[in-house]
């Protein structure tokens, strides 16, 4: 059973059916400084071209989460990159 972050408490949750959530990826800082993975149940995979037709694939929840598109989502990593490459891409989306 994996872990997942809930309310801010680890706990493992028994999640039944063929598709299991995964664990968000993200590395976060904690109130007392330690860093930690996000762990929160992330429903998003991160769609940055990876090479050879594949993709990133990065679990993120929905606060790590960038949407670039139509059922297109970024890691914070690969958005920092797409961002980079084009300047007020994320912008222009949201408007």
């Amino acid at each position: 059973m994996p872990w997942y972050r809930v309310n801010g408490l680890m706990v493992h949750l028994k999640i039944g059916g063929k598709k299991k959530p995964h664990a968000c990826q993200e590395i976060i800082k904690l109130p007392d400084g330690r860093k930690e993975y996000c762990a929160q149940m992330a429903p998003y995979l991160c769609d940055w071209p990876a090479g050879g037709g594949r993709t990133c694939d990065r679990a993120v929840c929905e606060d790590h989460r960038t949407p670039a598109g139509k059922n297109i989502d970024y890691c914070p990593e690969h958005a920092a990159d797409a961002e980079r490459a084009q300047p007020g891409l994320f912008t222009r989306l949201v408007e």
